[in-house]
């Protein structure tokens, strides 16, 4: 289980989060809806421990995130909007790098690589380099790379942005068969209509502007 509780950030005179509290337990989907500007993004790198809030806790199983960023390795995984890869490896020499980075052994590369082609899809693209994939293939390549860790929790900022009816429903997709596999995900969108796609196991919080507060 994953606990924020009472997360605020503010910059300067500006409040940018204030008070925002939620529970998420495994196979369940958080989805963060709000206007532009409500600190959706903020929320997101507060949560992957890249940002340090002003005020409020994390709690990962009970223990601080806040106290002891190092807990979240290998277990919290974040998904940024933008596209973090090299565009001039190909699709299979991309995951085999990230397997280097995640220190795999050959044997585990091997066996990890296959099951992220399977999963996600990527048989097709493997001698492509990624500048010339399409904005969804890319987007999938993006995620594959986030999951040799095979992370617990799992956050996803805007993942379908940009990209066409066909692409978007197929992240969803894999987005809820992630979850149904035992993965806790945080999605944040701002298109109301992925709500009800992303199945049944849902939470929803919306962000507010911070003169009244945030929260479920």
């Amino acid at each position: 289980m994953i606990e924020a509780k009472g997360l605020t950030k503010v910059y300067g005179t500006q409040t940018i989060l204030k008070d925002v509290s939620f529970v998420l337990n495994p196979a369940e989907i958080l989805i963060i809806t709000g206007d532009n500007g409500v600190g959706k993004t903020t929320l997101l790198s507060i949560l992957a421990t890249m940002t340090k809030p002003t005020a409020g806790d994390i709690l990962l199983q009970g223990k601080s995130l806040i106290d002891e960023p190092r807990q979240a390795i290998g277990k919290v995984a974040y998904i940024p909007q933008g596209i973090m890869l090299n565009m001039n490896l190909s699709t299979m020499d991309t995951l085999c790098f990230w397997a280097a980075v995640n220190k795999l052994d050959k044997k585990a590369t091997a066996i990890e690589c296959e099951r992220l082609i399977k999963l996600l899809n990527l048989q097709p693209f493997l001698k492509t380099k990624i500048k010339h994939l399409s904005a969804g293939t890319k987007r999938r390549v993006n995620i594959a790379v986030s999951l040799f860790m095979k992370p617990q929790y799992l956050l996803m900022d805007e993942p379908t942005a940009g990209l066409d009816s066909p692409s978007r429903m197929e992240l969803i997709d894999f987005t809820k068969h992630l979850a149904e596999s035992g993965t806790a995900v945080v999605y944040v969108t701002h298109l109301q209509d992925e709500i009800p796609m992303l199945g049944e196991n849902i939470k929803l919080l919306k962000l507010i502007p911070c003169s009244n507060g945030s929260g479920l």
